[in-house]
């Protein structure tokens, strides 16, 4: 059972109501093989509305958190992680019923669990090795839920859009939308995205491999597992991290200051350590050096926490708070600078 818990690899896959989560599973599992990857339904776990009549069930709010059933999705997903089969129930949309039947589901190497609102439960989110938000905009998503609803819910038009109008959309930017923060991987999907497939399915596999390495022990083992850890290290660090965690404008923007204070530290050294700035910003100005070299360091470093311990939950967001830190920072020192030419030099 300890085996099977240690080699079994969570991966939650979600996003908003018809943003292509679904599909994405779907493709995830053909390409890892169907005969090593299952996928989990949190759709399966809503709650029995059996007793609402038809009028009720259109305005009834189903993407809300009290909707799902989590502690039985909690209990399931333990279970397999200790190697036993679970019956995972089958849930009608039509009669909004949950029905006496049920599927086996054993427990394989990669275990799926897609759906709409299970990452709002914070023991839900400890369970998951690796979260995938599927991200797409408003009116595709909409589009995608007509769609569906109507060739396999049979619903009308006119009931999707009202019921989209009048909870599915507020519970998104509610409850859906913030979850987005959450996830170790964010993909567009307002149209089919292989290549960010691809690396997902890489970036799964990997994790596997440094699971099953590090369960052997031993010396050869934890040389195999240091040799891989660091190849996808310098082999990704800028592709992966930097396109997942900070927005390249925002980098673009990081460098061109950078390169800037560099020129004109080169033509106006004594002004801008000597100008009439405080204290730290006459340090910072002193010691200041071409910065690629620290920026390397830094993100090699959250790539070695990333893909040494995959403990990320709070790592996005530290680094955006570091990153707007130092744009605030330069933004204070580029408006003293434009105040300063322009009171001083009559500059601008």
């Amino acid at each position: 059972m300890n085996n099977q818990r240690n080699l079994s690899c969570f991966i939650g896959v979600y996003g908003g109501s018809g943003s292509g989560k679904s599909l994405f599973a779907q493709e995830l599992l053909k390409s890892l093989g169907s005969g090593e990857a299952i996928i989990l339904t949190a759709d399966a776990y809503y709650k029995d509305q059996s007793q609402l009549s038809s009028e009720e069930a259109e305005s009834h709010n189903f993407d809300q958190p009290d909707a799902i059933d989590f502690e039985l999705l909690i209990q399931h997903i333990k279970d397999l992680r200790n190697g036993l089969t679970i019956a995972q129930p089958v849930y009608d949309f039509k009669t909004h019923s949950r029905t006496k039947k049920s599927i086996t589901v054993r427990p394989q190497k990669y275990i799926i669990i897609e759906g709409l609102l299970f990452l709002l439960n914070r023991r839900l989110r400890d369970e998951l090795d690796l979260k995938i938000y599927i991200d797409a905009d408003d009116d595709v998503r909409l589009i995608r839920r007509i769609r569906r609803d109507k060739q396999e819910r049979g619903q009308s038009t006119d009931s999707v859009i009202n019921q989209y109008m009048a909870t599915v959309r507020s519970m998104h930017n509610k409850h859906i939308s913030p979850t987005k923060r959450y996830a170790d991987i964010i993909i567009d999907f307002n149209v089919s995205n292989q290549q960010a497939l691809r690396n997902t399915v890489k970036q799964i596999k990997l994790y596997y491999t440094t699971q099953e390495l590090g369960s052997r022990g031993g010396i050869v083992p934890s040389i195999r597992l240091f040799f891989i850890r660091s190849f996808t290290v310098f082999r990704g660090v800028y592709r992966d991290t930097l396109k997942n965690i900070v927005s390249r404008y925002v980098l673009l923007l990081i460098i061109a200051f950078h390169s800037t204070l560099v020129l004109l530290r080169e033509s106006h050294e004594v002004w801008l350590v000597d100008g009439p700035w405080p204290q730290f910003v006459r340090n910072y100005l002193a010691s200041y050096q071409f910065p690629f070299v620290y920026i390397t360091l830094f993100f090699v470093a959250v790539y070695l926490i990333k893909r040494t311990l995959f403990d990320i939950k709070q790592v996005n967001s530290i680094i955006r708070r570091y990153v707007y830190l130092e744009l605030g920072i330069y933004t204070f020192i580029i408006i003293s600078i434009y105040l300063y030419w322009t009171f001083y030099y009559g500059y601008f």
